[in-house]
């Protein structure tokens, strides 16, 4: 039950005529099989949720359960991770006067003085004539067509929550480490700063747009300023080096890479390690391009759309 809001939007876009509730019984029946459900496992009912609060009824947070996150905050944002790593709730303190873009819907507390817009296309502020193209080129890289905008016009500091709608770890990046831009998968995007721009962009080669598992169209995330991704599972960082120039990965596991790095697709290996190997046809490969020096790679460890196509192939009927 718990799954249910993570589940639905799944569901709704597969428009294969598989029904919510056999999706619930495949997750249910998948947890007992690990004895994820069982309560004296604690680790795991812990990552599901239990029925100890996050928040007192005056509002406080227990400060065992929070997580800052210095390398991304600033005087003007600060953000915190409450809970548990695979269910987090992103607390955003926002100066006056400033203002924190995000994903619609993922906004869990709105405080009294904090004005909510959206925003059409890569999320800076513009005519509606001139965004149509910046909002189609997001739909294309599997985002929303807009974009939340939050502005604090109470007059002083004022805390926001919001959530993630997949469960796993948040990867928090301030684009000023990583050159002022970074390559995302599609739906990776989360919330940031209001000074990113977030577009489509093409960096695969023809095999890899047409066999890599992703978007035909990546996002590019550019600008001065902070920017929060969400990942399936454990979020990974490989360091890319002249000693280490690339990495082979699965299709579906990418999250982001730095700029500028290559992405290809290539065969898993021989006929029979293709078909009968479980691995799947095709793996990704990052690698630096002549030149370069370094570069980082991140991954997820849970794809959350081959498990639901797993749950879908269980229980189809």
């Amino acid at each position: 039950e718990r799954l249910v809001p993570w589940l639905k939007p799944f569901w709704l876009k597969s428009g294969q005529g598989t029904s919510l509730s056999s999706i619930c019984l495949g997750v249910r029946g998948l947890l007992r099989s690990t004895k994820m459900c069982n309560p004296s496992n604690t680790a795991a009912y812990a990552a599901l949720g239990n029925d100890q609060a996050l928040v007192d009824h005056e509002g406080n947070v227990d400060e065992d359960k929070i997580e800052t996150l210095p390398n991304v905050s600033s005087d003007e944002l600060a953000f915190r991770i409450i809970g548990s790593k695979d269910f987090p709730l992103i607390e955003v303190d926002l100066e006056n006067d400033f203002s924190v873009c995000a994903e619609p819907g993922r906004m869990i507390m709105l405080p009294e003085g904090v004005k909510f817009h959206t925003v059409f296309g890569d999320g800076s502020e513009a005519g509606f004539l001139s965004t149509i193209g910046k909002a189609a080129s997001r739909v294309f890289s599997g985002e929303s067509v807009t974009l939340a905008r939050f502005t604090n016009e109470s007059g002083q500091m004022q805390t926001l929550r919001f959530g993630t709608v997949v469960p796993g770890n948040l990867l928090a990046l301030n684009l000023k480490d990583y050159g002022g831009e970074i390559i995302g998968m599609s739906g990776v995007y989360l919330l940031g700063s209001d000074t990113l721009t977030i577009a489509s962009c093409f960096r695969q080669r023809l095999g890899a747009a047409f066999f890599g598992g992703e978007s035909f169209v990546l996002q590019k995330i550019a600008g001065e300023g902070v920017v929060i991704l969400q990942g399936g599972g454990a979020i990974l960082t490989e360091e890319l080096t002249p000693q280490r120039p690339s990495i082979r990965v699965d299709t579906g596991c990418l999250v982001a890479f730095t700029k500028d790095l290559d992405y290809s697709v290539e065969l898993a290996g021989g006929i029979k390690s293709m078909l009968f190997g479980g691995e799947g046809i095709f793996l990704a490969t990052v690698s630096l391009k002549p030149g370069q020096t370094k570069g980082t790679v991140w991954l997820e460890s849970f794809p959350y759309s081959k498990y639901i196509n797993r749950i879908k192939r269980c229980y189809s009927n």
